[in-house]
């Protein structure tokens, strides 16, 4: 080869190791034409969803179906008693719905995005705006006794509507993920927005993810940032290198109650439990001094929905997503218990055949009064109740059409005697 041609490759080669260099930081730390490229995924996604919703198909909620049946499919006398409260697209339209465990509807809550942030001003990227209804989805709901219920459209907002889909308040907010009781009578919801200080180790694109402290009645009592809670710590290397955009990917709270702190003697009640995704990270907070006094990676993999146990123990839902929209080479999605003190672990139900369960993202867990396992597979459309001894003891399959089941955002059973309402009509 002579000398010009291996100048030329060797050109070709450093330019090729540059290029691969630049694109690398472009993804990492949002430099030109980052914003750019984003913007044009972003418009051919919108551009595919509106020309497939215009032919009738809600293509956002749809996936499909790895499960038999419709409605109620299994029902024994293993379940727990109660009435099962689902959120998630059915008949057209987000809605949640109280169910009997025979399938029954008790009552429904349809919700329309438009309907309740009419003029969404709040939403500071135009193009975040959904197009249409059937752009927004409910993630995080809390069903109150009276038959009202506090819930979220997904990085959109959130409302409280009483039994009848009256609108009580809103919160004009990027919410998400997550609606949870707190001791006061209010709620904790978690809200993306953009960092109000530029940490030095952070690039400016980097989105900040924030606790809001809700009354009863949708007033902002305070704001806890749970990247400054990371500063404040110096515990950079639970996210660092992940420097720019959704570098935490907060998916839910949970406050310690008085009724079960004495089961968590490090804790003390009002204390939080915070899940963030993307660093597969699970930790517990003081809310007023952001001081993280627990903390843990893993076993769990892009976890969502970790609870505080009666017995002592934190139970996570882990989805366990390697990067394929199919169970992948982890084996599907786990139910993972681990013990507050020792960090044993204590429990993993992981099934097989029937009771496998796999969703690449959101996913929910409860543990009911009888020891069963009330399990959302969000992505696979089905709510689906496991005993101790690892056997289905209530199914639900939200099923949509011969090929397709439309996506459940989550569910919780609740006694019947939670409720206060005598007549669950509106008339």
């Amino acid at each position: 080869m002579k000398r010009h041609d291996l100048s030329r490759v060797a050109f070709l080669l450093s330019a090729g190791v540059l290029l691969f260099l630049y694109g690398t930081a472009v993804g990492t730390y949002g430099l030109f034409p980052y914003s750019l490229i984003r913007a044009g995924r972003d418009s051919l996604m919108d551009t595919a969803i509106l020309a497939r919703s215009s032919l009738g198909k809600p293509v956002e909620f749809l996936t499909s179906a790895h499960h038999r049946g419709n409605g109620v499919t299994r029902s024994t006398e293993a379940a727990a008693p109660g009435l099962t409260f689902l959120s998630g697209f059915f008949d057209g339209g987000n809605e949640m719905r109280l169910i009997r465990l025979n399938g029954e509807v008790v009552h429904r809550w349809p919700v329309k995005f438009f309907d309740i942030f009419p003029n969404p001003t709040h939403i500071p990227e135009k193009d975040a705006v959904p197009k249409t209804d059937w752009n927004a989805t409910i993630h995080g709901t809390q069903l109150l006794p009276d038959g009202s219920v506090v819930f979220n459209f997904t990085g959109l907002g959130a409302a409280k509507v009483d039994r009848c889909g009256r609108v009580l308040w809103r919160i004009p907010r990027l919410t998400h993920h997550a609606v949870s009781p707190a001791s006061d009578g209010g709620f904790w919801i978690p809200v993306r927005q953009s960092q109000k200080r530029r940490y030095e180790f952070l690039h400016s694109s980097a989105a900040d993810e924030t606790l809001l402290h809700v009354s009863a009645d949708g007033v902002v009592l305070s704001e806890h940032s749970v990247i400054e809670a990371i500063y404040q710590n110096e515990l950079f290397g639970l996210i660092f290198p992940r420097v720019s955009g959704d570098i935490v990917h907060l998916n839910d709270v949970e406050e310690l109650m008085p009724d079960m702190a004495a089961s968590f003697p490090q804790f003390k009640a009002g204390d939080l439990l915070v899940s963030m995704r993307f660093p597969s990270l699970v930790l517990v907070m003081e809310p007023a001094t952001l001081r993280i006094k627990w903390y843990q990676v893993g076993p769990w993999l892009g976890q969502h929905d970790p609870d505080f146990l009666k017995n002592g123990r934190i139970r996570v839902f882990s989805n366990n997503f390697d990067g394929t929209l199919d169970v992948g080479s982890l084996g599907g999605s786990t139910i993972i218990d681990v013990d507050a003190q020792t960090r044993e672990i204590t429990y993993r139900f992981r099934g097989s055949g029937d009771t496998a369960v796999y969703t690449h993202d959101r996913g929910m867990q409860e543990t009911l009064d009888n020891g069963n396992v009330l399990i959302t597979e969000t992505r696979r459309g089905r709510v689906v109740e496991i005993t101790p001894d690892g056997k289905i003891a209530w199914e639900f399959i939200n099923r949509y059409d011969d090929s397709n089941v439309a996506m459940m955002a989550g569910a919780v059973r609740y006694p019947e005697s939670y409720f206060s309402v005598e007549r669950w009509d509106c008339k």
